[in-house]
């Protein structure tokens, strides 16, 4: 296992959309409780940005995880694809050391709310209130099975991840 230290800086604006406990426990329950009509925009978006305990903003570590996943169907690992559409040989190749990823000092503490068009699933319009991150990036330890996987490899996931699949 060899250890590489990373530094991701984002190319393009970040909106993030994290789901408090009431929201999940109405999935949980499928009873899901009305919103007030009255809440100010900023207040929505604020609720919806991932903090730490210590209150750091960032990102939970499986997001960057998943995004590689996905990444990884465009990338091979010998002959192989790292990813299908069904399974995923990178839980095996590499591990992310830290659970969340807190924002470094290329993330600018100032976010902006976003406002979008979203529709249900039976096409009424609704407004989709988020945070906005121009500019946000963090530091990463990957830890690497380097007897499984080459560190050029992983670059390349982490480049093909960060161009064509949101992180």
């Amino acid at each position: 296992m060899i250890t590489v230290k990373a530094t991701l800086i984002g190319i393009r604006p970040l909106l993030m959309d994290r789901m408090d406990d009431a929201t999940l426990e109405s999935l949980r329950t499928g009873v899901r409780k009305p919103e007030p009509r009255d809440v100010p925009a900023e207040h929505i978006a604020r609720k919806k940005i991932y903090t730490d305990e210590a209150g750091n903003v960032g990102l939970p570590a499986q997001m960057l995880f998943a995004c590689m996943v996905v990444a990884g169907r465009k990338v091979k690992n010998g002959k192989y694809q790292i990813s299908t559409a069904d399974s995923s040989s990178l839980p095996a190749l590499l591990d992310i050391e830290e659970d969340f990823l807190v924002f470094n000092g290329h993330a600018d503490k100032k976010w902006e709310v976003s406002k979008d068009l979203g529709r249900l699933q039976n096409g009424t319009a609704v407004c989709i209130t988020r945070p906005k991150f121009l500019k946000w990036g963090f530091d990463v330890t990957l830890e690497i099975d380097e007897s499984e996987v080459s560190e050029e490899t992983i670059k390349q996931l982490v480049a093909v991840a960060g161009k064509k699949f949101g992180l």
